[in-house]
């Protein structure tokens, strides 16, 4: 018990010690964060419908029977970037 005691007085004595930021960069800084997440969720929602639009422009314009196999779709579709891509 005394090692518990002991150990939140140095948490307490630790706290006093830290230099707290003033109200205004805190909240400063909280917009930052909130920027910066609304930013980066925006990026990937954009990047997700890409993905997305560029798979179903794939499956449009060559669809998949049921005896093609999922490597023969994967290499038909990778043909279709040859001109783009150099091996």
């Amino acid at each position: 018990m005394k090692k518990l005691t002991a150990y939140f007085k140095g948490v307490g004595q630790e706290a006093r010690r830290v230099r707290w930021p003033s109200r205004s960069k805190l909240w400063k800084s909280v917009g930052t964060v909130v920027l910066v997440t609304v930013i980066a969720a925006l990026v990937l929602v954009l990047c997700d419908l890409l993905a997305a639009n560029l798979l179903s422009a794939f499956d449009k314009q060559k669809p998949s029977s049921s005896a093609a196999s999922a490597a023969t779709v994967l290499i038909d579709n990778l043909k279709l970037f040859g001109g783009f891509i150099k091996w």
